[in-house]
């Protein structure tokens, strides 16, 4: 990667900071933006980005991510989700970019307990999850791009908004919380993620794999419940606090949640050699850190 232009679009969220802490990702070759310098959207503005840096990956982390409320903002979550990659599509065709694109596991809605693979029938039952499925389908359109879609899902790490950390805050300050216990799938420890990440871009195969259009799954091993995590959650800081089960049906929301988004790993684990820890293993390491 020392010769290697890398741009990280989205680099305020919770995956893009997390790139930022990487020991792989500090040399000078390496390029952060967010939407206030660098909007996806905008096609002239990225492409003149792109050229001026000699920016040879783009991994992009750039997406609207409020689940709920895209169900009443279409446009939004479809201009940086879906158009946004029809702007990445674009360049890496005309530039010969490699994009390394995140997606979702809200593709999925799988009503049985089974591992999802990368060809398992997608079926998004939010505005967000459509919105992700339709940006994937933009780089496939592209008949000369270059990319690999990684889909990920229950994301969280030791900073930004996620599972963990609303957790961890609720644990601290009520005497019982509850938490659905019908929905299934696999936290995945954004640093493991950006890990995988490097590890492809280094693979002797990386561009093999891009030229092919690849898709893949990659979150930590194993699968649990959002009540399962948050048990595990309790467990590692050991605080009094009761976690109790309730059913999705019991629980308002405006967008509904995949019941299953267990992803099948087996792809990227052949694919690229990765080594991928169990949840439960990560997790642990997170909440040392935490402490």
């Amino acid at each position: 990667m020392q010769n290697t232009n890398i741009l990280i679009t989205g680099s305020s969220g919770q995956l893009g900071s997390q790139f930022k802490l990487s020991e792989n990702a500090s040399t000078d070759n390496f390029f952060y933006t967010s939407r206030l310098d660098l909007d996806i959207t905008n096609y002239i503005q990225l492409i003149d980005f792109v050229t001026r840096n000699n920016i040879d990956i783009i991994i992009n982390c750039a997406a609207y991510t409020k689940v709920d409320q895209a169900e009443e903002s279409h446009f939004d979550a479809y201009n940086i989700n879906k158009d946004g990659c029809k702007n990445l599509a674009e360049i890496s065709s005309l530039l010969e970019v490699i994009i390394i694109h995140i997606s979702t596991d809200f593709v999925f809605d799988s009503p049985d307990q089974i591992f999802l693979d990368e060809e398992s029938s997608t079926n998004p039952v939010s505005v967000y999850g459509q919105s992700k499925l339709a940006g994937e389908n933009e780089f496939f359109k592209k008949s000369s791009s270059k990319f690999i879609i990684i889909r990920s899902g229950w994301l969280y790490s030791l900073h930004g908004k996620n599972f963990l950390n609303t957790i961890v805050k609720l644990l601290n300050t009520k005497n019982s919380i509850k938490v659905i216990s019908d929905q299934f799938g696999t936290p995945t420890n954004c640093e493991d993620l950006t890990n995988a990440i490097f590890n492809i871009i280094e693979h002797k195969n990386f561009e093999h794999f891009a030229k092919k259009k690849s898709l893949y799954h990659f979150s930590n091993s194993g699968f649990c419940s959002w009540f399962d995590f948050a048990l595990e959650i309790k467990k590692g800081i050991n605080i009094n606090c009761n976690v109790l089960p309730i059913k999705t049906s019991e629980y308002k929301s405006k967008a509904r949640r995949p019941r299953n988004s267990i992803l099948n790993l087996s792809k990227i684990k052949k694919d690229f050699d990765i080594k991928i820890l169990p949840w439960k293993s990560s997790l642990s390491k997170t909440i040392k850190e935490l402490k």
